[in-house]
């Protein structure tokens, strides 16, 4: 089975967690882009507006390849205003149906991701693999192993 890990991130968190999945899974690894700046505090309020009101971007990967090559599709995502990043959303929105598998994981420092996968959901359809990383609950490693373990499956 072929699979590919992809992410996007601001400060590097969700970079981290999507490089030790692909190297423990041996997955290829691509990065989520969108040609916006998400830096500094501007960046973070618009951010969390953006987020918070579904506004979509120009998602990519970088580089740029044809999803559907893929058995399975890990995406890797800051929560952002209880959301998945901007990029993220677009991208789902223009690829999840081509998408065969898809592992969506949400990283945050404190609130669990259960209700943004609720909220995405009734915008995307069904998610099947969802995962929540949560910097509070210090449970990074067990759900890292827990998506590897389904990837090699």
């Amino acid at each position: 089975m072929k699979s590919v890990v992809l992410y996007f991130t601001r400060t590097g968190n969700a970079k981290r967690i999507a490089q030790k999945i692909s190297d423990r899974a041996g997955a290829e690894l691509l990065e989520i882009t969108d040609g916006k700046s998400w830096k500094g505090i501007f960046g973070f309020i618009k951010g969390g507006f953006y987020a918070s009101t579904w506004r979509k971007t120009e998602a990519i990967t970088s580089p740029v390849v044809d999803l559907s090559l893929f058995d399975k599709v890990v995406m890797v995502s800051p929560m952002w205003a209880s959301n998945v990043a901007p990029a993220v959303f677009s991208l789902l929105m223009k690829e999840k149906d081509r998408l065969k598998q898809l592992h969506l994981v949400i990283k945050s420092d404190g609130a669990p991701a259960e209700a943004s996968f609720l909220k995405l959901e009734e915008k995307l359809g069904k998610i099947d693999h969802q995962y929540s990383i949560v910097t509070r609950q210090d449970n990074e490693e067990r759900v890292v192993n827990e998506l590897v373990k389904a990837l090699q499956e």
